[in-house]
């Protein structure tokens, strides 16, 4: 059975014209999970090497990047932090898009960072469990359980888990309010 909906993260070569080098999804039940690397045309820009740490050399034997999309589950629904840019490095296919950081800028505007980590001390709480998360962040596999964990807390903050409904506040929460 295909899931309703994935978290999905992927890690790039670059912010403009990326190659995904890694992706990972973890379905929104939590059953299934997906993690692999992939081999860019082209070298990872410094900027990026600093996020993720991915060396070009280790990306040496993987498949190429542009089969990145073939693993991307074809769920109805992408969740992610900044999912757009993923969708995007994906080609943009089809699917709708639910987003944790519009979710989190919507929710908690007083926040003085809404990156991945700063909502993950904020929601999980700043302690020793949430530091141990955050110790792999900008992998793509730790990325996607980091933002699981946040939907979920989201999803209750909002008082919701129909997808249809959270997937109509994420477009909402894209807009602004001002």
């Amino acid at each position: 059975m295909i899931p309703s909906a994935i978290i999905l993260d992927t890690e790039t070569t670059d912010t403009k014209e990326p190659e995904v080098i890694e992706l990972a999804w973890v379905s929104y039940d939590n059953i299934a999970r997906f993690h692999r690397r992939f081999k860019p045309t082209k070298p990872s820009k410094f900027g990026a090497l600093a996020t993720h740490h991915i060396l070009d050399w280790e990306l040496a034997d993987c498949e190429p990047s542009t089969d990145a999309l073939k693993y991307a589950y074809p769920a109805e629904y992408w969740i992610g932090h900044n999912i757009d840019f993923d969708w995007e490095a994906l080609g943009s296919p089809q699917v709708k898009r639910i987003c944790t950081l519009a979710i989190a800028r919507r929710l908690w505007p007083e926040l003085d960072s809404h990156k991945l980590g700063a909502v993950a001390y904020f929601v999980l709480g700043a302690n020793a469990n949430t530091r141990e998360l955050l110790r792999n962040a900008h992998s793509a596999g730790a990325d996607v359980e980091l933002t699981r964990q946040i939907f979920i807390a989201m999803s209750e903050v909002i008082g919701t888990t129909d997808l249809a409904r959270l997937y109509a506040f994420s477009e909402d929460a894209g807009s602004p309010l001002v």
